[in-house]
């Protein structure tokens, strides 16, 4: 099997660890009221029909991180950033990952794949569609690397499962010599 790198990364609290659950084990309970990762978490997904195992690294959010975050992107196929669409405050601290972590990465790194997600969407929004595209326009123009916009809900896995498709989909259509 090929491996693929791909790394998930936002504020804390936004919803990473839940969709990785929710995506390598398809089990919501363990999905549902989990600590606020440290450090990093990691998860497996082997893809026997695509020939890749997915190997995703959850980054913890919190500021305090942002060194340990930093050199964790390396090699990464694909990045996906996730914002809480119910929590303004998702929104502006993720610009601020973007500026001071991804943005400098990112203009020395190629990284074919990124995936700018709007989440819990099943709860009252604080952020509007408007918010999700400003962050993707700025990706865009910060990275030339192409956006694919998503909202949804962790807890919905035909969502969670739309989503890694896609990755797979844009890691596989990259043409990428995974190892």
């Amino acid at each position: 099997m090929n491996i693929a790198k791909v790394v998930i990364t936002g504020p804390g609290a936004v919803g990473k660890t839940a969709t990785c659950i929710m995506y390598t084990s398809r089990n919501i309970l363990k999905a549902k009221n989990l600590p606020l990762t440290i450090g990093f978490n990691f998860f497996i997904k082997s893809l026997e029909k695509e020939n890749i195992t997915l190997q995703i690294w959850d980054l913890a959010g919190q500021a305090r991180f942002g060194l340990i975050r930093t050199p964790l992107y390396s090699d990464s196929f694909a990045i996906i950033v996730m914002i809480d669409m119910s929590n303004k405050h998702s929104f502006e601290y993720t610009q601020v990952l973007l500026k001071e972590e991804l943005f400098p990465f990112l203009k020395k790194n190629k990284v074919p794949c990124i995936f700018l997600v709007g989440n819990k969407i099943d709860l009252p929004n604080e952020i509007d569609d408007t918010h999700l595209e400003k962050l993707s326009l700025m990706i865009k123009e910060q990275t030339n690397i192409p956006v694919a916009l998503y909202k949804m809900c962790a807890f919905n896995q035909s969502q969670v499962d739309n989503l890694f498709s896609d990755v797979v989909n844009c890691i596989i259509q990259n043409k990428i010599s995974v190892n």
